[in-house]
């Protein structure tokens, strides 16, 4: 693996993360009505709307999301002297 996707799998896992959470924890009728989008509506046909469910789903993808965000931001190098 490059070190390019290393550095750009991270950052798709959290746009959908966050796509996914944030439209399942606020608009849960409408993301499982049309989830995934625009490819069809395969959610809606596997069973009654579950309010409670689809938050629960949301409020994960946002949960798995927030600790990426902290592997994307850039942290401070610094050195540190050998003494021997």
């Amino acid at each position: 693996m490059t070190l390019t996707t290393r550095r750009a799998l991270p950052g798709c896992l959290v746009f959908l993360g966050l796509f996914v959470g944030s439209r399942a924890a606020f608009l849960p009728a409408s993301s499982h009505a049309s989830f995934p989008g625009p490819f069809g509506s395969w959610i809606a046909m596997d069973g009654p709307y579950d309010e409670h469910l689809v938050r629960d789903v949301g409020t994960l993808n946002l949960g798995l999301a927030a600790p990426l965000v902290l592997t994307r931001t850039p942290h401070p190098v610094t050195t540190q002297e050998v003494t021997p």
